[in-house]
């Protein structure tokens, strides 16, 4: 039946107008409602992303459904999953030196981690720490020992080795040395710094030092030899030369040497403890010139002092007389 308006009623049905209307805001709130799951599941997969990525970084912190001891939180025996599925749960011994043992199934963190959490005050202080280096990264069935750590300062005397000064010189037989100054150590207060290890010693270290009594150099001469006149020589010496001769009853000696060489020019005495018998010499003093051999000695010859063998020429002996400076060079 048609109203005054054109609608039909008789059968339930209403304006085709507002119908119309009803259908466009049912499909726009289809719209929305679709939009709006979309969103919240974008959300919700966010988060799951965040959470196991921040807990995998928060190490002891993130274990779900879990049982706490001790400060540490360890998975009961419905593990996590998930949890295990981005982490890979182990199973660690933690042995506190002098105290309790804990068995624990941890995340793979570091040993520092692990330590700080059971004594977090002691391990920020230095007053505990690992068997191992702290960044090392758990192992399965790994044992961490966790051991009391103390420093002390002890004070002890010391020494500090003198040093040697070396002086080479050519009035000492070459390759011979002598010490001609003793050295002394300085003398010093030092402090370690003493760490001990559940109270045993474990090592130490010098933080500090006083010098009590500064030390003295020791010297050494040591004889490099020399060239005279293009003629390699030992050592060389400064000595006193006086003349001696063959002239029987006017100061002369006898015509052998004391090892047995027929006396004469070109032969010298000398005192053995400074120019060994048989030695060869070069030596220049007034007009005498010339290479000698020390073949003879005396009594008067002591030290360096030697007596030069002139021959039978008694003025040329008494005219030579004493002569001191002399400049001796003993040969090789």
């Amino acid at each position: 039946m048609e109203n005054a308006h054109g609608t039909f009623n008789a059968n339930g049905f209403g304006n085709p107008q507002l119908s119309g209307i009803s259908m466009h805001i049912k499909q726009r709130l289809k719209i929305v409602f679709i939009i709006f799951a979309i969103i919240i599941s974008i959300a919700g997969l966010v988060f799951l992303i965040n959470y196991i990525e921040s807990n995998t970084a928060l190490g002891l912190k993130m274990i779900t459904n879990t049982v706490n001891v001790n400060g540490l939180q360890t998975p009961p025996n419905a593990a996590n999953s998930v949890f295990e599925r981005y982490t890979g749960m182990m199973d660690v011994t933690v042995v506190i030196v002098g105290g309790e043992t804990h068995n624990i199934t941890v995340p793979m963190i570091t040993v520092g981690e692990i330590v700080s959490k059971y004594r977090e005050d002691d391990y920020n202080a230095g007053r505990v720490e690992a068997n191992v280096s702290a960044n090392t990264v758990i192992t399965p069935n790994m044992t961490i020992y966790i051991n009391e750590i103390d420093y002390i300062e002890v004070v002890r005397p010391a020494e500090i080795p003198y040093p040697t000064l070396y002086y080479d010189v050519d009035s000492i037989p070459k390759g011979a040395t002598v010490i001609t100054k003793n050295g002394e150590n300085t003398k010093t207060e030092r402090t370690y710094r003493v760490k001990t290890e559940n109270g045993e010693f474990h090592s130490e270290e010098v933080i500090g030092e006083i010098e009590i009594k500064p030390g003295v150099p020791e010297e050494i001469r040591r004889g490099i030899g020399g060239t005279i006149n293009g003629m390699e020589y030992s050592y060389c010496l400064n000595v006193t030369a006086t003349a001696y001769g063959v002239d029987v009853g006017h100061g002369g000696g006898d015509e052998l040497t004391f090892t047995g060489k027929k006396a004469g020019y070109g032969i010298i005495a000398v005192d053995p403890e400074v120019i060994k018998l048989g030695s060869k010499v070069y030596l220049e003093v007034g007009d005498i010139k010339g290479i000698f051999y020390a073949e003879d000695k005396g009594l008067a010859i002591v030290g360096n002092r030697i007596d030069i063998h002139l021959g039978g020429n008694l003025e040329k002996q008494i005219a030579f007389g004493k002569q001191t400076n002399v400049q001796i060079y003993i040969l090789e």
